[in-house]
């Protein structure tokens, strides 16, 4: 405490950081709040390009973590069977890509769908 106060910098550092996680905690309760298959996944497919990803190039992010489709389902709380018909329902929609475990977003076709919710948080 006695460093941080003498360190404005580093104390506003702290509070941008804590402030970040509370904002990624509470997207990633809304995604679990989502009533429909494809409000949780599709929310939970943001939290995990906002939190995780990587720039591809504009509007185009890739989540390097190698997730199967049951890892995706345990996360969400859905069955595999379930993730794998929303995530092709998303494929389709050209919103996401995958193959062999590797998930990229085409975030504005992904922030046109999102409520505006996380206006201030969408993925640029």
């Amino acid at each position: 405490m006695t460093f941080l106060r003498k360190t404005p910098e580093a104390m506003m550092q702290l509070l941008s950081q804590s402030v970040d996680d509370a904002l990624k905690n509470q997207m990633r309760i809304n995604a679990l709040e989502q009533s429909k298959a494809c409000e949780k996944v599709l929310h939970t497919i943001h939290y995990l390009a906002l939190c995780f990803g990587r720039d591809l190039r504009q509007d185009l992010v890739e989540i390097p973590l190698p997730l199967t489709q049951q890892d995706v389902a345990n996360f969400t709380g859905l069955t595999r069977e379930t993730i794998s018909v929303e995530l092709k329902k998303l494929a389709h929609q050209k919103i996401i890509l995958y193959r062999n475990r590797c998930y990229v977003v085409l975030t504005d076709k992904l922030n046109d769908l999102l409520d505006d919710d996380y206006e201030h948080q969408l993925i640029r």
